[in-house]
């Protein structure tokens, strides 16, 4: 069991930099700068930083979204304050601002010639982004102790450095979103909260929910059988991906018939997309052309929008669906993966 006295001594070594800002970990306001990239923070240096995948130190998200938060490390070489804490090495611990730790970006690492790694990469799941719009702040410290976020204190982590910043945008759907103080948790499109009652519902008039809300890029299956209640092939497409931060996740379902024709063979059938605010229903038209197996069928379809539910109840128009089968094969009937993308005509 480790003494008391090895505790303190540890926590005199911590080294968590404070910043000049507001002791919030949510920011209503913008901001003037994003973080920097690289960013040092006591003896490690970050670089490459990555929210999500995506390279940078800010990233705007859909409300209750996973984030992940990846970075490079550097241990700066020189010399090195005695520690006095025996079986320790060097942490960058992070989280979102406010709360428990949520990993360490560099963990047990320490200088050149320590024995420790002295530069690496790593990666923390800050876990779900707020569900109320705004921004928030992902801060960082750097700990030499003898495990991960031994001193990290979420009340005191909103003065912590701040590494990266999310962004949370969560758009009105519905003037009714906005009443009775539905504001204050909405953003407009980009994620800056409302200021009023006033201001989220012109937003909500102005910038409605529509079929651009549904364009997209996709992975999805694609399921054919001869016969059954079409002349040839009942063929059937279904994928889910993310829309705009309005409706968030689209589910796509397009079910029909490959009809006998020349050089290309009529497709026709129904679709329905189902997200969180509405659904829509229509008519599914296109052609599959004729190749020989193996070779890559793209298909091209129409879906003309017939009756919406909710934010989509007055829809309507139409929308392009674009659908790449890359293993066609002749034989057995099954489900094979394909690739796409929804636009608006």
């Amino acid at each position: 069991m480790r003494s008391k006295n090895l505790l303190i001594g540890c926590s005199r070594l911590v080294l968590l930099a404070a910043i000049a800002a507001a002791c919030l970990g949510f920011s209503g306001v913008a901001q003037a700068a994003a973080p920097p990239d690289p960013d040092t923070l006591g003896l490690t240096t970050l670089s490459h930083i990555e929210l999500d995948g995506v390279l940078g130190t800010e990233l705007t998200v859909a409300p209750g979204q996973d984030v992940k938060l990846k970075a490079d490390w550097k241990e700066e070489n020189g010399v090195r304050p005695a520690s006095g804490c025996a079986g320790c090495a060097d942490f960058v611990a992070t989280a979102f601002a406010g709360n428990p730790v949520a990993g360490c970006i560099e963990n047990e690492g320490g200088f050149e010639g320590s024995g420790l790694p002295s530069s690496g990469s790593g990666e923390v799941d800050l876990g779900r982004a707020s569900k109320t719009g705004g921004t928030y702040n992902v801060v960082a410290g750097f700990e030499r102790v003898q495990f991960c976020g031994q001193l990290w204190k979420a009340s005191a982590s909103t003065g912590y450095q701040v590494i990266a910043r999310v962004t949370v945008a969560n758009p009105p759907t519905s003037k009714k979103q906005c009443k009775k103080g539905g504001w204050r948790q909405l953003t407009d499109r980009n994620g800056t909260p409302f200021k009023n009652q006033g201001q989220c519902i012109s937003s909500a008039v102005h910038h409605p929910v529509g079929l651009a809300d549904l364009t997209g890029s996709f992975s999805g299956t694609t399921t054919w059988t001869f016969g059954n209640s079409c002349g040839l092939i009942n063929q059937v497409f279904d994928a889910t991906y993310p829309g705009s931060f309005a409706v968030q996740a689209v589910m796509l379902h397009i079910g029909g018939c490959v009809e006998i024709g020349g050089s290309a063979f009529p497709y026709n059938g129904t679709f329905g997309i189902a997200t969180n605010i509405g659904t829509l229903n229509g008519d599914a038209a296109g052609v599959v052309p004729t190749v020989a197996a193996p070779q890559p069928v793209d298909i091209e379809l129409t879906l003309t929008v017939t009756s919406g539910t909710g934010a989509f109840a007055a829809t309507t128009g139409t929308i392009r669906v674009s659908i790449l089968w890359s293993t066609y094969v002749t034989g057995v009937p099954s489900t094979y993966p394909v690739t796409g993308s929804v636009t608006i005509p």
